[in-house]
């Protein structure tokens, strides 16, 4: 699970991706935007613009504008990690 945002022009939120590929992610959170909304995923330095496919009470699956490369999902790894997001480092 990663630590991030989702930006939309109306709202933006917290969020935990809990599935992540280079095609797109699983989100979990609170008042999530419903499919067809596009939004700007953050994550650490990295942030990407995806389209919702679908969305239910607590989660949503988005696709990203652009496949991400394994550079860019190992950085999303190092730096969303809870550790790196709350600064409990060891």
């Amino acid at each position: 699970m990663l630590a991030g945002s989702a930006l939309a022009p109306t709202r933006s939120r917290t969020i935990i991706v809990c599935d992540l590929s280079p095609n797109g992610a699983r989100l979990a959170g609170r008042d999530l935007p419903p499919a067809g909304d596009e939004v700007l995923v953050k994550v650490g330095t990295s942030d990407m613009l995806a389209t919702v496919a679908w969305q239910t009470a607590d989660h949503a699956g988005v696709a990203f504008e652009e496949p991400l490369a394994e550079e860019t999902i190992a950085a999303m790894k190092r730096e969303g990690a809870w550790e790196s997001a709350t600064g409990w480092w060891r």
